[in-house]
C-alpha cells in the first residue's frame, strides 16, 4: 500500500466512500445520447503519492497554485490535508494520481501547512523579500513538512 496526500474542504472527505469529480464538474453528463463520460466522476480518489514526499508537496502546490488559483495563504481557511494509505488505480484528469482509500491516516488544518510550503516556494522561486534557498533545500523543507505531519517521519 502507498501514502497518498490530498487537499480537502473541512468536511467533505469520506475516506474508503470518497469518489474525486472530473475537473470539478461530477454529475453533469455533457455527452449526446448515452452517456460516455462517466457523469463526470474519477476513476478513483485525486491525489500525490508520497513515495517521492518532494515532488507529491509540489505537485499538490502546483495544482493549487495554478489550476485552482489558491495563491494565499487565506485561500486555504477551511481546507485540510488528508494523508491516506491505498492503492495506485491510475491518472487523473490533470494528471494527478487516482487511488482507492483504504484508511485515512490523518486530516489536519491546511492553513500551517500550506504557509510553510507556499514561504518555502517564495524562497526558491521569488527570493527577493527573503533568503533564497537551492532546490534541493526547498525538496527537504518540503520532505520535513510531511514527515512533521506524520509524526514518526515515515513517509517513505
Amino acid at each position: 500500500m502507498e501514502k497518498f496526500i490530498r487537499l480537502d474542504m473541512k468536511g467533505h472527505w469520506r475516506g474508503k466512500e470518497h469518489c474525486s469529480s472530473f475537473q470539478g464538474i461530477a454529475g453533469d453528463c455533457w455527452c449526446e445520447g448515452e452517456c460516455t463520460c462517466g457523469g463526470g466522476w474519477e476513476d478513483g480518489i485525486s491525489c500525490y503519492s508520497l513515495k517521492y514526499t518532494a515532488d507529491a508537496v509540489e505537485n499538490l502546490r502546483a495544482y493549487w497554485m495554478g489550476i485552482a488559483r489558491n495563491t494565499r495563504v487565506s485561500d486555504y481557511e477551511n481546507m485540510q490535508v488528508t494523508i491516506f494509505e491505498g492503492e495506485r488505480v491510475g491518472v487523473g484528469s490533470d494528471y494527478e494520481d487516482l487511488a482507492t482509500c483504504e484508511r485515512t491516516i490523518l486530516e489536519v488544518d491546511a492553513v500551517p501547512f500550506m504557509k510553510k510550503v507556499l514561504d518555502a516556494y517564495e524562497a526558491f522561486k521569488y527570493p527577493y523579500d527573503t533568503e533564497e534557498i537551492t532546490e534541493d533545500e526547498y525538496n527537504s523543507i518540503l520532505e520535513k513538512l510531511v514527515s512533521e505531519l506524520m509524526g514518526d517521519g515515515d513517509h517513505e
